[in-house]
């Protein structure tokens, strides 16, 4: 009987689970057919050995196995044909007797394995119709495919098993380079796993590299590996079939022109994942072939759907993308996909803002995306809210990517501010205050004083609601210089208000009442102010008021301020006035008033406003069902606003757990 099984690693580590899910499947009743697949360098092969030959004994009739050589650069594909006879002269038969003809061999290859217990491990499999005249036609016998593509074909009308093969974790990577050094010398190798991407071959190339040089110091190649530019080289072995860059190589030139030049233009997209409308933008092509693209990258193993139509690659995937990229695209394409990728980002953000948000944050700036751009339109502000959450790690990448090159000064305080209404309603600010503080060097360096003035002042808010008030103050302070100088009253006013909201926190209700009637005063004296910008500043006079325990002026101030925006306030502002109200009315002890006060301010903010808002609006309920002696309902509003504020990090969740603790 054929014993054709190649020799197994020696220091096989991890991969357990996946181990336990073969022999599972081998346990079952019937023809068993299973199929590892994933990109190359992510030890197939090595799995299917491994297993295999701790299985082999249960395959006492013979175990077959064939090279199908589906992503050799030098040698083409193996034809089933050929594996057939292989096959054939293993199990006996004389090579005279093999027949001609494809469907003859594969008839008598199927009679000689029926009935028998024999284990066929079909290796680099190049696609499903390479592999369907090798499998057995009965049980008892097991077949094991690897290959790089995904052999959807083969598990849908094969009934096959596949097993999608990822990176090793940190703890198996740790193993791997544990096995093949000495202990001691991986203690410390966070670093080396990182830039090998938990990839088994990246890690064997280091470790034997390591090997070779005892005195070494992994350090040193940490150092070679942390430099993009040069990873690939440091994992060159000299041979094509241990060169990461060169079984990379093998996959990528298997690929259609679309597909390939979408996978290097992957390589100039600095987030960690592409979504279809992303990925078509980048590429400045249509959803529909932009999709199909994304699935052919998919079944050759270069991108993996890590969650619903959410596209990304291993690093070293993304390190030899950028590589192709620079080799075979133009400055000027590399270029032109990077100003799609964030005018993508960008626009999908002025778009929210202008369909949900009245386009608030819009100002006088008028932007026009790059030709190919197809920026998101989110049907609602739950969806919008959905693409903000899905899309923070890869504005985030988009943001710091800007903010690096001075070339990009446009899109460094553009990004980070048409970001800040879905900042202020999702949070954390923790999270995004960085990206505030670097948009204002690029802003400054194209003089633009308003939009410097704008930055600032809302960079001020953050830095007040992360607890730094001092430092809020003196950038408030310089918001309303900046204002002055360009000559933007209704900025100065908000700016001013921002102060009088500052001094009212620091416990100095008379002076921020002062400061928030100099900024009624000087709004009412400009001649182009809208009612809207008067009532923004009237809201800071009647909360200045509330400070003071002045509640039935501050509650005829929301009666003006109500009068004087009539049509033109914003979801927003109702909500604004609605809890100035509240307020007024708990200092006053008319609960129910406040009660119903604080319901309509929650309408208002659940279409248009900031987290932070909500969660006060949450806490006066709290403070309000309180007052009427509802304990139960005073725990429910408060717990819903710890909850906003703990997440958010914000100082007044002392205050509130405080409450909660003092319910019986």
């Amino acid at each position: 009987m054929p014993r054709q099984l190649p020799t197994t690693t020696p220091r096989f580590v991890g991969r357990s689970s996946e181990l336990r899910d073969l022999t599972e499947l081998a346990g079952r009743d019937g023809l068993v057919v299973a199929a590892i697949t994933g990109t190359a360098g992510v030890g197939k092969t090595t799995l299917a050995v491994h297993w295999a030959r701790g299985v082999a004994d249960r395959s006492p009739d013979g175990q077959l196995h064939v090279n199908l050589r589906g992503f050799d650069p030098h040698r083409e594909p193996v034809a089933a044909t050929d594996a057939l006879s292989r096959f054939l002269e293993a199990l006996g038969v004389a090579s005279e007797r093999v027949p001609a003809d494809l469907e003859a061999r594969a008839a008598l290859y199927r009679s000689l394995v029926a009935g028998r217990r024999v284990l066929v491990l079909l290796d680099n499999a190049r696609d499903a119709d390479q592999v369907r005249p090798l499998l057995p036609g009965s049980a008892p016998a097991r077949v094991l495919v690897t290959s790089r593509n995904r052999l959807t074909g083969l598990v849908v009308h094969e009934d096959a098993h596949e097993l999608a093969l990822d990176v090793l974790t940190p703890d198996e990577a740790h193993a791997l380079l544990v096995s093949r050094l000495d202990a001691g010398r991986v203690e410390d190798a966070d670093e080396l796993i990182k830039w090998c991407g938990g990839l088994p071959l990246a890690l064997a190339i280091v470790a034997a590299r390591a090997a070779q040089a005892p005195k070494l110091p992994l350090s040193a190649l940490v150092a070679e590996l942390a430099d993009e530019r040069t990873r690939l080289d440091s994992l060159d072995t000299g041979d094509a079939a241990t060169s990461v860059r060169t079984v990379f190589q093998w996959s990528y030139q298997q690929l259609s022109p679309a597909a390939a030049r979408l996978f290097r233009l992957l390589g100039v997209h600095p987030g960690p994942d592409v979504t279809v409308p992303a990925a078509a933008s980048l590429a400045g092509l249509p959803v529909d072939g932009t999709r199909e693209c994304l699935r052919e990258l998919v079944r050759a193993s270069l991108l993996v759907e890590h969650s619903a139509g959410r596209f990304s690659c291993h690093d070293l995937l993304r390190v030899y993308a950028a590589d192709l990229a620079e080799a075979e695209e133009s400055v000027e394409s590399r270029a032109a996909a990077l100003e799609r990728t964030l005018d993508h980002y960008l626009h999908t953000m002025i778009g929210i803002d202008s369909d949900h948000n009245e386009g608030s944050y819009v100002h006088e700036l008028v932007l026009v995306p790059a030709t190919g751009v197809l920026p998101e339109r989110l049907v609602d502000r739950p969806a919008a809210d959905r693409w903000f959450r899905a899309e923070r790690q890869v504005l985030r990448a988009v943001i710091v990517h800007a903010q690096q090159q001075q070339h990009l000064d446009r899109y460094a305080w553009q990004l980070p501010w048409f970001a800040m209404e879905l900042i202020e309603r999702i949070g954390p600010w923790q999270d995004w205050i960085w990206a505030l503080e670097g948009a204002m060097a690029p802003v400054t360096r194209l003089g633009d004083l308003a939009w410097a003035a704008r930055l600032l002042f809302t960079q001020a808010i953050a830095h007040v609601r992360l607890g730094r008030v001092e430092d809020g103050m003196a950038e408030f302070d310089r918001s309303a210089r900046l204002y002055r100088e360009d000559g933007k009253v209704s900025g100065q006013v908000r700016a001013l208000n921002g102060v009088a909201w500052t001094l009212t926190l620091l416990g100095r209700p008379r002076e921020a009442l002062q400061v928030a009637k100099d900024a009624l005063a000087l709004m009412r004296a400009d001649a182009s102010a809208t009612p809207r910008q008067v009532g923004m500043a009237m809201h800071q006079v009647a909360s200045a008021l509330v400070a003071l325990g002045e509640y039935r002026e501050s509650l005829e101030c929301c009666a003006e301020w109500e009068a004087v925006a009539g049509t033109t306030i914003t979801p927003s502002w109702v909500g604004l006035l609605m809890m100035t109200r509240a307020e007024s009315y708990l200092g006053l002890g008319e609960y129910d008033r406040a009660i119903e006060s604080c319901h309509r301010a929650l309408e208002g903010f659940e279409r248009m406003g900031a987290w932070e808002n909500i969660a006060i609006t949450h806490r006066l309920l709290g403070d309000a069902h309180h007052g009427l002696g509802d304990a139960g309902e005073a725990r429910r509003w408060w717990t819903e606003a710890l909850e906003a504020y703990e997440f958010n990090q914000h100082s007044d969740a002392d205050e509130v757990r405080a409450k909660l603790a003092e319910l019986p």
